[in-house]
């Protein structure tokens, strides 16, 4: 786990706990003493190392590395400057035991791919995306070659897109592609996540019929190959993947007669249902958001 803070004079800080919960040990992320700007989900296992993808009080941007068993670490300069409040950042573990970092504006999206002793060993794009919501989330999803998918909502024309680059991060023919409308590109109205087949996208279809889907894309025909459709609508969508039982877990927060609840859906990697739709919560209030953690 890491924690960081923008209170000058301060640091932050990245930690290893066993199983039992008894701290390992404990380092610094910027021994400066500068505060840190940490981004979503910005820390990735790859073997026995952890990678923690930070930017610095002047919107530098960095990648550190720590040796799991020791915390000793390896920092990587990016060379990238934050441009202000509307930048983008996401980042994936990849197929080939490294790390796709996708970043930028919403009309200038880059890539640089960082190898396992945290060098860059392949820089991208620009790409030609554009529209990009800063009001939803954007997702870094790693592809079964060595490359990665990007998804995000477009405003233009309130769809779910996604650019797919290969390992070298060069665009791959006839990306960026439509997942889908989305109710709104400006409320974060869907989620996805990886499979070793391709990824699984999740979101608020539409709102006359109320529909949302759960879709399955495939790495070899870059398409889609199943859609779920239900007659809900969730706010939230969370999706994972157990590797160990090869199943693809979607939870979905809706409100039902102004009470929360939480529905679960199992699938199989064919994207063939294993779990009848179920509620995991029901008759709450006030639930702002919710995520799943992964045992394998």
């Amino acid at each position: 786990m890491w924690s960081s803070s923008v209170v000058p004079n301060t640091y932050g800080f990245v930690s290893r706990y066993d199983s039992s919960g008894n701290r390992v040990w404990i380092k610094t992320i910027d021994s400066s003493g500068n505060p840190i700007l940490g981004f979503d989900k910005s820390i990735k296992v790859l073997g026995s190392k952890a990678f923690v993808l930070y930017a610095d009080l002047a919107q530098k941007i960095y990648v550190k590395s720590f040796d799991i068993s020791n915390g000793n670490s390896t920092l990587l300069d990016l060379n990238e400057t934050i441009p202000g409040d509307s930048f983008i950042i996401s980042v994936t573990t990849t197929a080939d035991n490294s790390l796709i970092v996708f970043y930028g504006t919403s009309g200038s999206i880059k890539a640089k791919k960082i190898s396992y002793s945290n060098s860059v060993s392949a820089t991208g794009g620009p790409y030609s995306i554009s529209n990009i919501s800063l009001e939803s989330d954007q997702i870094a999803i790693a592809d079964s070659s060595g490359g990665a998918y990007f998804a995000y909502a477009d405003t233009s024309d309130n769809k779910l897109k996604v650019l797919r680059v290969n390992s070298s991060l060069n665009a791959v023919s006839g990306y960026p592609k439509e997942v889908d409308s989305i109710l709104s590109a400006n409320f974060n109205f869907y989620n996805a996540g990886y499979t070793p087949n391709g990824p699984v996208f999740a979101y608020f279809n539409t709102n006359s019929p109320v529909t949302s889907k759960v879709k399955f894309w495939s790495d070899s025909s870059n398409n889609a190959t199943k859609t779920h459709s239900y007659n809900m609508g969730f706010e939230q969508f969370r999706v994972s993947y157990n590797q160990s039982k090869n199943i693809v877990g979607v939870a979905g927060l809706t409100n039902i007669n102004s009470r929360d609840a939480v529905y679960i859906f199992e699938y199989g990697l064919d994207g063939e249902h294993t779990v009848t739709p179920l509620i995991a919560a029901k008759n709450l209030y006030g639930v702002m958001s919710i995520d799943v953690c992964k045992f394998d």
